[in-house]
């Protein structure tokens, strides 16, 4: 029998596949009902990813049925009859659909408690979705555990990447039994990330023995100061670990260090940790000295995050750091965060310059961040010092939000110009500058950032009066791109800032309009057409 092909290469499944998983949903949408073709392969395409509530509702409307006179518009959800579904036609219909759905971005599942407790008092089967492989809950209660205990009716075996934020509660039960159940319905993950603003040491406990069962894993992701030396160790000789980091969701804020959770030396073996490209380790100056020395410490590595549960001095982060630079010799991204709230508040330990001179000397060094209780004393020598000393850096944070920002910062605002002289590279620059004093902008030329996409303030301080200036020089220095990220605090330092974005803003749309030509029709504003006095090829 001879082979039939496709009038059109778009009719080819593959390829068409292949297009439109890299178009907008909207245009998948619009060409739907093109042909046959096209719609068995665009509506795959639009079930593939359930990325926000709409979608997810739309979801839920297979199981029960729309009410025609109910409220019009608003969230497909408020006009969803449950009562007495769902059917077993319409569970047919869910696991037609369902079996393309591959990632969940899962809103707060406590807005959506009916439908969840139905689907599990009435599901025929247990994998709701067969070949679901990301699994996203970002969207929970940090102060509520509601909805939570619906969580595992989205847990399938097939998952291979989750991440969820669990609310702030001590010894919650509902954290603990959401933890316990990972290894048990999703034991081949590769990604595993948890955040938190305060997980309890019980929640710690529970993760240590989960992570030990997760044989897959090659990336851990945790809030700060909870990968202790027990998680380390665990995973130890785990052998597809790649990365294990820490994630804030906390805003920079102290984090409270419950009972004894960062105790605990880990003991490496000749075979720990062969893959790993990055580690962060929460722990004591100490400790951490340790581990660095320790002969199987895997030196190689790239990418190192050392986390202080106790606030440390100028002379033992300074000890510290030299053994980072020796034993380290391969790093390209460096972390260090000692923000933990500590007993004696006000054991204040400012880290000067000269601490980190260390990590400096590493010439490959591509990120550096600093995070800290205090403002860091850096004058706008030597910051211009550092800029010049890694020309190759990327990303650099400067702890851009102090937990005290009572201090004013020693650098003035013009201290930006350094980094974009030296650091052509920058991709995202944090900094906590004093942007309150006068300062005279030199017309001598300068080089603007090239690649810088987030400028993050912070904390630091600008008076009213220095607006017009500061607006000046970012307009000069910021790509038209780049984001102005400021703190949430409110304060009168921020509605200055929001004056700042707000000008810098305009003034890029009207430098935009200004070099594209324009000529005026009736009201409107049309660009030009300009062409050059060349003869098209006949």
């Amino acid at each position: 029998m001879q082979e039939t092909h496709p009038a059109h290469p778009l009719e080819t499944p593959e390829l068409l596949g292949a297009i439109l998983a890299h178009s907008d949903k909207k245009v998948v949408t619009a060409n739907l009902f093109l042909s046959k073709r096209w719609f068995l392969v665009g509506q795959e395409i639009l079930w593939r990813s359930l990325e926000d509530a709409a979608q997810f509702e739309n979801m839920l409307s297979l199981l029960g049925e729309l009410v025609v006179d109910g409220p019009s518009g608003g969230p497909i959800y408020n006009r969803l009859n449950l009562d007495g579904y769902p059917h077993v036609d319409k569970w047919k219909k869910f696991q037609k659909y369902s079996v393309f759905i591959r990632s969940i971005y899962l809103p707060d599942l406590h807005l959506y408690a009916k439908a969840c407790a139905l689907i599990s008092l009435n599901r025929p089967f247990l994998d709701l979705f067969p070949n679901l492989v990301t699994l996203h809950y970002d969207e929970g209660s940090d102060s509520n555990k509601l909805g939570l205990q619906y969580l595992p009716l989205f847990m399938q075996p097939s998952i291979l990447r989750f991440s969820v934020r669990l609310p702030d509660f001590h010894g919650c039960l509902c954290t603990i039994q959401v933890i316990e159940t990972i290894p048990q319905r999703t034991p081949d993950l590769v990604y595993l990330e948890i955040t938190s603003i305060n997980l309890s040491v019980e929640a710690l406990v529970a993760l240590h023995q989960v992570v030990g069962e997760l044989q897959n894993l090659e990336t851990l992701v945790l809030p700060p100061y909870r990968v202790v030396g027990d998680i380390i160790d665990v995973l130890a000789l785990h052998d597809r670990i790649r990365e294990i980091k820490s994630k804030d969701v906390h805003g920079g804020r102290l984090h409270r260090l419950a009972g004894s959770a960062h105790t605990g030396q880990p003991y490496l073996f000749p075979e720990s940790y062969q893959t790993l490209e990055f580690l962060t380790f929460c722990a004591n100056a100490e400790s951490a000295t340790k581990l660095l020395e320790d002969p199987h410490f895997p030196s190689g590595i790239g990418g190192l995050h050392l986390e202080m549960p106790d606030r440390v001095s100028s002379s033992i982060a300074t000890s510290l750091l030299l053994t980072v630079q020796r034993t380290c010799t391969s790093l390209e991204d460096f972390r260090f965060s000692d923000t933990a709230w500590d007993s004696s508040l006000g054991n204040q330990h400012f880290l000067p310059y000269s601490t980190f001179i260390p990590v400096l000397s590493i010439p490959a060094l591509t990120v550096l961040h600093i995070h800290h209780h205090c403002p860091l004393p850096w004058t706008a020598g030597q910051l211009t010092e550092l800029a010049r000393s890694l020309p190759l850096l990327q990303s650099l944070h400067l702890n851009e939000n102090p937990v005290d920002a009572r201090i004013q910062p020693s650098a003035p605002f013009p201290t930006l110009l350094a980094f974009a002289q030296h650091c052509q590279n920058l991709k995202s620059l944090g900094i906590f500058l004093d942007a309150s004093i006068p300062f005279i902008l030199e017309e001598s030329e300068f080089l603007p950032f090239r690649l810088l996409q987030g400028l993050h303030l912070g904390l630091s301080p600008i008076s009213q009066e220095r607006v017009e200036d500061v607006v000046v020089l970012l307009t000069r220095l910021l790509p038209n791109t780049c984001n102005i990220i400021l703190s949430s605090d409110p304060s009168s330092s921020n509605t200055a800032w929001g004056e700042v974005v707000r000008l810098r803003d305009l003034l890029s749309r009207v430098q935009i309009r200004v070099r594209q030509p324009t000529v005026a029709v009736g009201m409107q504003t049309t660009q030009a057409m300009i062409t050059t006095d060349v003869q098209a090829d006949e």
